[in-house]
């Protein structure tokens, strides 16, 4: 009779859970309020812009600059997701040594942990594009505006 080798399994930390679950919930509170807020002062900030149009068209760097200090959170996110796929690469195991798990999982490695860091760094690289294109996008937009002939 063969018997397989049962895979490893890292146990959660029920201490990193209750953590993980107050950050969670926390999170979710607060962009619940930053949404109620902005929903709110909506129609203030339509008309600012709407008000300083002309130097918005004039200075097109001016908004894409404000997008992008607010897409700092996401950029910050994505270049801990890179170097955590780092991370599993070089160690060529899933979960890295030293981290800790809110749940029971099994311990990847080798090929597998190493696909799997590349996955978090593809992850990585796409969430960091897509930051970085919102405001290249408002950038070409309003310096299309200010081009002479575009009305």
């Amino acid at each position: 009779m063969i018997e397989s080798a049962m895979p490893e399994v890292q146990k959660a930390d029920l201490a990193a859970r209750r953590r993980t679950v107050w950050i969670v919930s926390a999170a979710t509170v607060l962009g619940c309020v930053l949404i109620v807020q902005f929903d709110s002062a909506r129609q203030s900030f339509e008309g600012w812009l709407v008000a300083h149009e002309e130097t918005l068209i004039a200075r097109p760097e001016l908004l894409p600059l404000s997008a992008l200090v607010l897409l700092l959170p996401v950029l910050l996110a994505a270049l801990y997701f890179w170097r955590f796929g780092a991370r599993v690469v070089a160690s060529r195991r899933f979960p890295p040594p030293g981290s800790t798990v809110i749940r029971d999982t099994p311990v990847l490695a080798e090929g597998a942990a190493v696909s799997r860091g590349r996955l978090v760094q593809a992850l990585a690289a796409m969430l960091a594009f897509s930051a970085l294109a919102i405001p290249a996008f408002l950038w070409y937009v309003l310096w299309s505006l200010s081009r002479p002939g575009v009305f």
